[in-house]
């Protein structure tokens, strides 16, 4: 076994058995069998590396199905790192029973190389938006999640025209001349999903004075070792790593929770590699979520709604459970004058998108969605707003399939809509 498993094996016993992870797994409120919560799994991980039991394709559901969500530390008087036996696990079972040739390919392929993964993407939003039904299946780009496909074009109602990039070499930004420079970096989720939130993000910091640069970044690789190629998550990694380091920013911000959370673990996904693990420990003390840096430094700008709202809030996994990120996004949403701010019931439980979750494991996550879903119409709110494109991904495909009347939106989006001017 690789030092992965091995360090995966050390936290793995460290999990008493206890079972107050149950009350807070998405998964096991939904299924109530001991596989789908986090001592389950921790204790099938042990017994597959201490060679108790083969790892063999029947324990592919238990090991995949989990969100990564780490709801379960919520309780965990030892905080057992679950999600990263998990993918230690993922790892381990690719290279026992082989991971799907296309999946390597956009890993290792297209993720390293931008280029090449815009050309393709830009295929699939002419076949959306053309209506063009089973382009990604005809490509067979996703060919992984099989009969699940159809349910991957239904889940975003349409796709820009053009993605964030596209827009950033047409623009240029005022830039201000600041003893601060600040570092933006692209998720592929806002450039090819959501590019007027990073257009919003941008236009609040050069209106706050912040001197930006565009960072030369890549996929932070969440996606990669996710699926347990932890190879392709540590390759992108040090491409990452090396982009910061050259654009000498004094701090680097996302608006992807997903992005900031993976972006400052790179000290642990590289801790096998002293030299690139000090590298991604200095780095990370750069990483802030835009909602951390937005409440951090003051803003000159002042925010007001042209009509009086009802905002509530769900809170992305990453940034509740990983980072710790709860006050600052509600601080921002209060900040807005004419909005009356209304908690939403769970606000932390996963809304079942999970970067491809929705995707691979459809059924369960539409039931974990459904939850979301019956507690948003208890709040009455007419937005809902959050952090992180999967999750918007996800929250607008539930409002669109449950029929609800708000709007999805992310908080630097609604902010900058607010700024007075």
């Amino acid at each position: 076994m690789n030092k992965e498993w091995q360090n995966a094996y050390e936290e793995a016993i460290r999990c008493i058995r206890c079972g107050y992870c149950q009350p807070t797994c998405p998964t096991y409120a939904i299924t109530g069998i001991e596989h789908s919560v986090a001592r389950g799994r921790n204790f099938l991980a042990r017994l597959i590396y201490e060679g108790e039991v083969e790892l063999k394709k029947q324990f592919k559901k238990p090991i995949f199905e989990c969100l990564l969500c780490g709801a379960c530390n919520i309780n965990c008087a030892p905080v057992v790192k679950t999600q990263q036996i998990m993918m230690a696990a993922r790892e381990a079972y690719i290279k026992k029973q082989g991971q799907p040739q296309l999946q390597r390919f956009v890993f290792r392929e297209l993720l390293p190389n931008p280029d090449r993964m815009t050309r393709l993407m830009k295929l699939l939003s002419l076949g959306k938006r053309s209506g063009i039904s089973g382009l990604a299946q005809a490509l067979r780009v996703f060919g992984w999640f099989g009969k699940n496909i159809a349910n991957m074009e239904a889940l975003l109602k349409t796709f820009p025209k053009k993605f964030l990039r596209d827009y950033l070499n047409e623009t240029t930004f005022k830039m201000i001349d600041r003893q601060m420079k600040v570092g933006y970096f692209v998720s592929c989720g806002i450039n090819y999903a959501f590019p007027d939130v990073g257009l919003a993000t941008l236009n609040l910091l050069v209106k706050n004075d912040f001197s930006v640069e565009i960072l030369n970044s890549y996929c932070c690789g969440l996606p990669a070792a996710g699926y347990g190629d932890l190879e392709a998550a540590k390759a992108l990694a040090k491409k990452n790593i090396e982009a910061i380091e050259q654009s000498g920013c004094d701090l680097v911000i996302s608006e992807c929770g997903s992005c900031s959370s993976f972006l400052t673990d790179y000290k642990h996904l590289l801790s096998n590699d002293e030299s690139w693990a000090q590298r991604a420990e200095a780095i990370s003390d750069k990483i802030r979520d835009v909602n951390v840096f937005l409440v951090d430094f003051p803003l000159k700008t002042e925010f007001k709604s042209a009509n009086t709202v009802t905002a509530t809030y769900h809170d992305p996994c990453h940034l509740e459970h990983y980072m710790k990120i709860q006050a600052q996004p509600r601080k921002l949403i209060k900040s807005i004058d004419g909005i009356e701010f209304q908690e939403l019931p769970e606000s932390n439980w996963c809304c079942g998108g999970a970067g491809t979750y929705n995707i691979s494991n459809y059924d369960l996550s539409m039931k974990i969605l459904q939850r979301k879903m019956n507690n948003l119409q208890k709040t009455n709110a007419t937005v809902l707003l959050s952090s992180c494109p999967g999750c918007l991904v996800q929250l607008s495909f539930g409002v669109r399939k449950f029929k609800i009347p708000l709007t999805v939106k992310h908080i630097v989006q609604f902010l900058n809509e607010s700024i007075i001017i």
